[in-house]
C-alpha cells in the first residue's frame, strides 16, 4: 500500500486545506470536495512534506499556526496566529505570544478563552435541559427534535412565535413532532401555543383536543 503524503490545496481565495493522499490528483479532487468547489476552481495543489508525519490527518492546529496559518478563537473570534492573539494587540504594544491553546481542532487565544467557552457550553446544556422540562410538561407526548436555549446571562430568554427575544436575539425554542404530524412544529418559550405548518393544522387540533378531553376525564 502506498504511503499517504500531505498536500496543500487552495482555491486561491479564502480557502486552503491539507489533504493526505498517495498522489496529487487525488489530493486535488478531495481538496476541491472539502472546499466545495469544482476541480477547475482549485488554484494550486502542492506537496506539504512538513505535515507527512501526521498522516492520515488532521494536522494539529498549533502545528499549522507555527507554519504560518491563522485561526479564529473558538470563544471570542479573535485572530490567532504565530504572533499570538489579535485580542491582545494594541497599536502601541506588541502582542503577547505563547499563550495560544488548542482542544482538538478548536483554537483559543489562551486558557481563559478555553475555560470561558467550557463554562458557556455547560450553561447552554443546563439551559436546554431546563427548557425541555418546561416543554415536556406543556406538550406531553410530543417529541423534541431540536432544542435551542438562548441565554441572557444564566437565564433562558423568552420570546414570541416569530422567535424574537426581548433583547433582539433569537428566543429559546423547541422544534418538535407530534402524533400524526407530517412536519415539525415550533414552540417558543413564553408563548401559549406553538407554530404549526398548514398541512398539520388538522392533526394539531385533533391531538390538542384529545389531550384536553383526556385531562378533563382525569
Amino acid at each position: 500500500m502506498k504511503r499517504l503524503r500531505a498536500y496543500q490545496v487552495s482555491d486561491g481565495n479564502d480557502q486552503t486545506v491539507i489533504r493526505f493522499a498517495t498522489n496529487s490528483a487525488t489530493a486535488r479532487r478531495e481538496g476541491a470536495g472539502e472546499m466545495e468547489v469544482d476541480w477547475s476552481e482549485v488554484d494550486y495543489c502542492t506537496r506539504a512534506s512538513q505535515y507527512d508525519e501526521f498522516a492520515p490527518g488532521p494536522v494539529p492546529p498549533l502545528v499549522r499556526i507555527q507554519c504560518g496559518w491563522w485561526f479564529e478563537c473558538s470563544c471570542c473570534g479573535a485572530k490567532v496566529d504565530e504572533y499570538g492573539s489579535s485580542r491582545d494587540y494594541d497599536e502601541e504594544e506588541e502582542r503577547v505570544s505563547g499563550k495560544t491553546v488548542a482542544d482538538g481542532q478548536f483554537v483559543y487565544c489562551d486558557e481563559t478563552c478555553r475555560q470561558t467557552e467550557y463554562s458557556e457550553r455547560r450553561a447552554r446544556r443546563a439551559g436546554e435541559a431546563a427548557l425541555l422540562e418546561v416543554f415536556d410538561v406543556k406538550f406531553p407526548g410530543a417529541k423534541a427534535v431540536h432544542v435551542y436555549a438562548s441565554l441572557e446571562g444564566r437565564r433562558l430568554e423568552a420570546g414570541t412565535q416569530f422567535g424574537q427575544g426581548c433583547y433582539g436575539s433569537s428566543a429559546s425554542a423547541v422544534h418538535f413532532t407530534f402524533p400524526a404530524s407530517l412536519g415539525t412544529a415550533v414552540w417558543v418559550l413564553g408563548d401559549e401555543d406553538a407554530g404549526v405548518q398548514a398541512r398539520d393544522h388538522e392533526a394539531w387540533r385533533a391531538w390538542r383536543n384529545n389531550k384536553a378531553s383526556s385531562a378533563e376525564a382525569t
